[in-house]
C-alpha cells in the first residue's frame, strides 16, 4: 500500500514537472505592445524636424528580463506624394540617469496606408526596462501617422541626442507597436578579462553555459555574435552536457577593439553576446571587459 502511494506521489510529482517544462518552453513566444484600439481616429503628418521626435513609452513585460525587439509596426493614416521617409528611433532608460539612451536608429520607406510591419530581428535590439519608440520625419511630408484619441495616452516627444527625456502628451495617441520575444539568460565568461589596446593579441575567448531543455533544441553556432556585429571567429569547444551546452568561442580582437575606439572610453565596457537556439528561441548574455591603454 505504501508503495503504490509512493509510486502516485512520484507520477503527480512527474506530471508537474512536465508542466512546468512545458509553461517554461511555451513562454518564449512573441508578444504584440501597442495603446491603441486598432483603428485610427486621424492622422498627424507635422511629426518632427530631425532634431525632434514624436513616440510611444511602452512599459516593459517583465522588468530586469531582456526582451528582443523582433519587429515595430506603424500604422499610416495616408499618404500623400510619394517617396515618404521615416527615421525610426529605440531608446532604453537607464536608471541612474533617469533618462532614456539612443539604442538605434534607421531609415525606412515604402510605407502605404494601414499597419506596416518593420523587421527588426536582424539589428538584436533588447530592452530590459521601458522604452521609447519614436519617428520623425527623413524626407518629405508625405505619411500621415496614425492618432488614436480614444485610449490612454503613452506617446510624447524627446530629443533625438544620445540621451534624452520624454514629453508626455495629453492627446496625441501615435499608433505604433512593438513586438517582443522572451531571451533566454546564459552564462558568459571572457579570457582574458583585461583587454590591453597595446596588445598585438589575436583573439578574446568567451565561455557561453546555455541550458539544455528547451525542447531539446540546440544552439545554432553560426548565430552567435558579439553587440550584435561581431561573429564567431573560432569555434574551441562544443559539448552536450546532461543539462546543460558547453561552448567555448574566439572572436577576432582587432573586432572588439574597433568597438570600443568608436564608443566613449571607459574603464570597462560591456559587452552582449546573443544567438538563437535551432527552434528560433534567443540566448542572451553579457561580460564586462576591463580597458587598459
Amino acid at each position: 500500500m505504501k508503495k503504490q502511494t509512493l509510486l502516485v506521489l512520484l507520477s503527480i510529482m512527474f506530471l508537474l514537472v512536465l508542466h512546468n517544462l512545458h509553461m517554461v518552453n511555451g513562454d518564449f513566444g512573441t508578444v504584440e505592445i501597442g495603446y491603441d484600439d486598432g483603428e485610427a481616429d486621424g492622422g498627424v503628418s507635422d511629426l518632427a524636424n530631425k532634431t525632434y521626435g514624436w513616440g510611444v513609452l511602452f512599459d516593459h513585460p517583465a522588468l530586469g528580463q531582456p526582451f528582443q525587439l523582433v519587429c515595430i509596426k506603424l500604422y499610416i493614416y495616408d499618404v500623400t506624394g510619394a517617396d515618404g521617409l521615416l527615421r525610426i528611433f529605440v531608446y532604453t532608460y537607464t536608471p541612474k540617469d533617469e533618462k532614456y539612451v539612443k539604442l538605434f536608429e534607421t531609415i525606412v520607406g515604402g510605407l502605404s496606408k494601414g499597419w506596416n510591419q518593420i523587421d527588426f530581428e536582424e539589428y538584436r535590439l533588447f530592452v530590459k526596462r521601458k522604452f521609447i519608440i519614436g519617428v520623425n520625419w527623413a524626407k518629405n511630408y508625405t505619411l500621415f501617422l496614425g492618432d488614436d484619441r480614444d485610449t490612454k495616452c503613452h506617446s510624447g516627444g524627446f530629443n533625438t541626442t544620445r540621451m534624452t527625456g520624454f514629453e508626455h502628451f495629453e492627446e496625441r495617441n501615435f499608433m505604433i507597436r512593438a513586438v517582443l520575444r522572451k531571451s533566454v539568460v546564459v552564462d558568459v565568461k571572457a579570457a582574458p578579462k583585461q583587454l590591453n589596446l597595446k596588445s598585438r593579441g589575436k583573439w578574446i575567448t568567451v565561455c557561453i553555459n546555455l541550458p539544455g531543455d528547451l525542447d531539446s533544441a540546440k544552439p545554432a553556432l553560426a548565430s552567435i555574435m558579439l553587440n550584435g556585429t561581431i561573429p564567431v571567429g573560432i569555434l574551441q569547444r562544443y559539448n552536450c552536457k546532461t543539462t546543460a551546452w558547453e561552448i567555448m568561442v574566439k572572436f577576432r580582437r582587432y573586432a572588439i577593439k574597433e568597438t570600443i575606439i568608436q564608443s566613449p572610453l571607459k574603464i570597462k565596457v560591456k559587452f552582449v553576446l546573443t544567438g538563437y537556439f535551432s527552434n528560433g528561441i534567443v540566448f542572451y548574455g553579457e561580460f564586462l571587459l576591463e580597458v587598459k591603454n
